[in-house]
């Protein structure tokens, strides 16, 4: 099965809403920061009938500023009339953008092949 681009939505909240998440599908969220001194973590995320995981992060310091990037990857289990996806940081950052993207025909063990 090929996989294939649903949706997605974007955001500078802590929250950021697509339309229905199908079962089965994959949430691929990516979230950039930009603090003064340190990186800005995700320290949780909460969608209803989706199974969360992180699937990578780094950080950058220049200048006065310390950007952030995590990428996660979340397994729908169920639909829903929307898809509201709640992200809580460990800190405050001075920016942030965050993108959420569904995908069907991701692999449901190990969708995420790094080699």
């Amino acid at each position: 099965m090929a996989v294939v681009f649903v949706q997605q939505a974007t955001g500078t909240t802590g929250t950021v809403t697509i339309g229905s998440a199908a079962s089965g599908n994959t949430l691929v969220l990516s979230i950039t920061t930009s603090h003064a001194t340190t990186a800005v973590t995700v320290s949780s995320l909460s969608t209803t009938n989706v199974v969360w995981s992180k699937a990578a992060g780094s950080s950058v310091s220049g200048v006065g500023v310390v950007f952030g990037c995590e990428v996660w990857i979340g397994a729908v289990s169920g639909g829903a009339s929307s898809t509201s996806v709640s992200i809580t940081l460990a800190g405050t950052p001075i920016d942030r953008s965050v993108n959420v993207s569904e995908f069907s025909g991701v692999a449901a063990s190990s969708p995420i092949d790094v080699t």
